[in-house]
């Protein structure tokens, strides 16, 4: 979502993005073309919160040209704020098969120490 908001609204080139994000130009023409993670974008494109907040990061990344480790913070904090979505993070489960969304991860990807821990309802 990012990548995206930092090509069409800042007229970024996919190069410019990947050096920015640390990941590779194909990987950005890769998410830009639907050939990957198009679904969990989808997801999360479908809260609002999260749409914002993917904003305010591509905004923050042009207006201040954080270093690669403070965009890995605002992206730690992204992950933080995706998790605390219940909702959001029982779709993005079940739309990366792990599951019927009753798992939830309970430490930042971007760090390589995902948990995962069993979800209870309410009422279970």
């Amino acid at each position: 979502m990012i990548s995206e908001i930092l090509i069409k609204k800042y007229s970024m080139t996919q190069c410019e993005v990947s050096k920015l994000l640390g990941i590779t130009q194909p990987a950005i023409n890769q998410y830009l073309s639907r050939r990957r993670g198009y679904k969990v974008v989808k997801v999360l494109k479908s809260s609002g919160r999260i749409s914002r907040l993917a904003e305010e990061v591509a905004d923050m990344i042009v207006r201040e040209r954080p270093n690669p480790k403070e965009i890995a913070k605002m992206l730690c904090v992204s992950c933080a704020m995706i998790r605390s979505d219940d909702e959001v993070l029982k779709k993005l489960l079940a739309t990366i098969n792990l599951g019927n969304g009753n798992v939830v991860l309970t430490d930042c990807l971007l760090h390589n120490t995902v948990t995962m821990r069993t979800y209870r309802e309410v009422g279970d």
